[in-house]
């Protein structure tokens, strides 16, 4: 087993941090790809449904890393995206300027996440090296992509891992008293508060 502990814990999370932030401007890209075929073309539920699937993709990312204004502005274009879905009649012009305007907003708030510097992340307690007394921790997230990334890197430092894609599989194990109980739950900021009711 890789010993991932104390710095070089810290310095693969901080490497996957960077990895995040190089990948956002191809991110934005193809959502702007999506609101100009909008613009373009007029309203289209498939484009629609591609920029939500990607604004939603980066609600969850952005959390994770620290990152609440950029998740912040994804999930106002989200949730634009979603409005604009169920109307009828179909949106208009103005509807996907506004659109355009979410994705410029968007745009500020990935420029700035690309200057800051990476937050500080935790340093977990040292994990035991016998697996079977290994700490286990649960990851709460509805990207697969991303809760993968996280548990495989919880499991290099040593961690046993549950990755959980929804909240009531989540909240089914939590509660049940037959069930080990981890030691941490790491969620991203769509799940947080629901998991921080419990």
């Amino acid at each position: 087993m890789n010993d991932l502990n104390g710095e070089n814990l810290d310095k693969t999370l901080a490497d996957l941090h960077q990895q995040f932030l190089a990948r956002l401007q191809q991110r934005l890209a193809d959502m702007l790809a999506h609101q100009s075929h909008l613009a373009r073309n007029g309203w289209s539920i498939e484009e629609a449904r591609s920029l939500e699937r990607l604004a939603h993709g980066l609600v969850g990312a952005a959390g994770s890393f620290g990152l609440p204004a950029l998740s912040n502005a994804a999930r106002s274009l989200e949730r634009l995206v979603q409005d604009l879905s169920h109307r009828d009649p179909a949106p208009a012009d103005a509807d996907i300027q506004a659109l355009g305007l979410t994705l410029y907003h968007l745009a500020q708030q990935i420029l700035s996440a690309k200057l800051q510097k990476a937050p500080a992340l935790p340093r977990p307690a040292r994990a035991s090296a016998h697996p079977a007394q290994a700490p286990l921790v649960y990851v709460v997230d509805d990207d697969p992509e991303q809760a993968e990334s996280l548990a495989a890197i919880l499991r290099e430092g040593g961690y046993r891992t549950r990755v959980f894609m929804e909240l009531p599989a989540f909240h089914k194990a939590w509660k049940d008293n037959d069930t080990e109980r981890p030691a941490a739950a790491v969620a991203t900021t769509l799940v947080s508060r629901s998991v921080a009711r419990m």
